[in-house]
C-alpha cells in the first residue's frame, strides 16, 4: 500500500510540474523589439512643399491629424507663416509682415485651431487661428524671453507651451513653460549652465523635456539635454544641430529624432536616439543631399513628421515623414 501510495504521489508530482511549465510558457511576454534606429524607421518621405513663392524655412508642424503643414519662412512681403497640404500642394501664406520679424519655432494646439509662434527678434510668442483670417495676437507672459523653439504639450485636459529663450530679468538662457493662453510670467523648468544656446524640444506626456542645444559642446557641437522634475543631464554629448535644433518625440516616446547634420560634412541627417538603452542612429535616405537641418515635429495622432529644410542658396524644402 505504501509503494501504491508512493507511486500516486510521484505521478500526482509530475503533473503538477508539467502544468506549472504550460502555465508559464502560455503567460510569458514576448521579448519587447527594439526600435529601428537607421533608414529602415522611415516608412514614407515625400516633399510636401519647396521654394517658389518662399524661402528659407525654419521650422514646420503638422495639425493633429497630419493633413496640414504649418511653417515659418521668408515670403514675397517678409516673414510669414504658411500652410500647405501634407500631402503636397501650393502654399498658401497665412499672415505676412509685422509683428514679425524673424519668426523661428512653430506649434499648433491639441484640437488644431490655434498656432503658437516664436519670434526671437520680436522678442515674443504670438497666437494665430489656423484656419480662416488670421491675426497675430502676443502670448501674455512671453515678452521679452527672446523665444526660438517651443512644443505644445496636453497634459491633465490643457495645452501647455514649452519654449526656450532667455529669462527677460537677468537674459540667462531658460527653458520655460506656461499655459497657452498665457500667464502673468511663465514657469522657469531650467536656467543657466550647463545650457548654452537652447533650441528646439520635445516634452512627454508626463513632462520631462529633451531639448537641444546648439552650442554646449563648443567648435560648432551641440549637446541633447534631458530635463526632468528641474534636474539637466546630457543624453547626447555631442552632435553637430541644425538651424533651429528641431527635435520630436515617436508618439510612444522611446525614439528621439534630433534634425542633426553629420559630423564630418556639410549633410542632412535625422539622429534617432533609443531613450531605453541610449543606442543612436540615423536617418539619411532621401534627406542627405541637404544641407541646412530645420525644426521638426510630429502630429499628435499618428507617427507623421514635418521637417524643415533651409538648403543651400537660401532655397528649402518642407518635408513630410512617416515613420513604423
Amino acid at each position: 500500500m505504501r509503494m501504491l501510495d508512493r507511486r500516486i504521489l510521484r505521478r500526482i508530482f509530475l503533473l503538477a510540474s508539467m502544468l506549472l511549465i504550460v502555465t508559464a510558457v502560455g503567460c510569458a511576454q514576448p521579448a519587447a523589439q527594439s526600435p529601428v534606429l537607421g533608414d529602415g524607421l522611415i516608412k514614407s518621405a515625400s516633399v510636401a512643399t519647396q521654394s517658389g513663392e518662399f524661402q528659407g524655412p525654419r521650422d514646420s508642424t503638422p495639425d493633429p491629424d497630419a493633413t496640414t503643414i504649418y511653417y515659418t519662412a521668408t515670403g514675397p512681403h517678409g516673414p510669414t507663416i504658411f500652410r500647405v497640404p501634407a500631402a503636397g500642394g501650393a502654399a498658401m501664406a497665412l499672415v505676412s509682415g509685422a509683428p514679425l520679424v524673424d519668426p523661428i519655432g512653430i506649434g499648433i494646439g491639441s484640437d488644431g485651431h490655434q498656432l503658437y509662434v516664436a519670434d526671437p527678434q520680436a522678442g515674443q510668442i504670438f497666437t494665430l487661428p489656423a484656419t480662416g483670417q488670421a491675426t497675430l495676437t502676443p502670448l501674455p507672459g512671453t515678452s521679452g524671453s527672446m523665444p526660438r523653439g517651443l512644443a505644445v504639450a496636453n497634459q491633465q485636459g490643457q495645452d501647455m507651451i514649452y519654449f526656450t529663450g532667455k529669462d527677460p530679468q537677468d537674459g540667462q538662457v531658460a527653458v520655460f513653460k506656461l499655459p497657452a493662453s498665457g500667464a502673468a510670467q511663465p514657469t522657469i523648468i531650467a536656467k543657466g549652465a550647463p545650457l548654452m544656446a537652447p533650441d528646439g524640444l520635445a516634452v512627454t506626456h508626463s513632462g520631462v523635456v529633451y531639448v537641444s542645444d546648439r552650442s554646449a559642446a563648443g567648435s560648432g557641437f551641440g549637446r541633447i539635454f534631458k530635463i526632468d522634475a528641474g534636474t539637466v543631464t546630457t543624453l547626447v554629448e555631442r552632435v553637430r544641430v541644425g538651424d533651429p535644433a528641431g527635435v520630436a518625440l515617436t508618439m510612444d516616446e522611446t525614439v528621439l529624432l534630433i534634425s542633426a547634420l553629420q559630423a564630418d560634412q556639410d549633410s542632412d541627417q535625422v539622429l534617432l536616439v533609443n531613450l531605453s538603452t541610449g543606442e543612436t542612429g540615423s536617418v539619411t535616405k532621401g534627406i542627405s543631399q541637404n544641407q541646412k537641418a530645420g525644426g521638426v515635429h510630429r502630429a499628435r495622432n499618428s507617427n507623421v513628421f514635418s521637417w524643415a529644410d533651409l538648403t543651400s542658396g537660401g532655397s528649402g524644402r518642407v518635408y513630410r515623414i512617416e515613420v513604423h
